[in-house]
């Protein structure tokens, strides 16, 4: 929730309850955006976010490798 709530995307009330608050107009305006294109194209929209790569994750899978083995 943290990250949703940096991000702007929602809000925490003093009781611990998350509630969806854009923080700017261009912010709600990309939600309503990305709401729409998921009803026209479901599928295509969970594609595009599952595979997209993860910059933090590779990093940290990087980390990892071998010297010399190729990424």
């Amino acid at each position: 929730m943290t990250v949703l709530s940096t991000a702007g995307l929602i809000r925490t009330d003093a009781d611990g309850r998350h509630a969806y608050a854009p923080a700017s107009p261009a912010i709600a305006a990309l939600c309503d955006r990305l709401e729409a294109l998921y009803r026209e194209r479901p599928v295509r929209v969970v594609n595009a976010i599952v595979s997209s790569p993860s910059d933090k994750l590779q990093n940290f899978a990087d980390a990892f490798r071998l010297k010399g083995e190729p990424k």
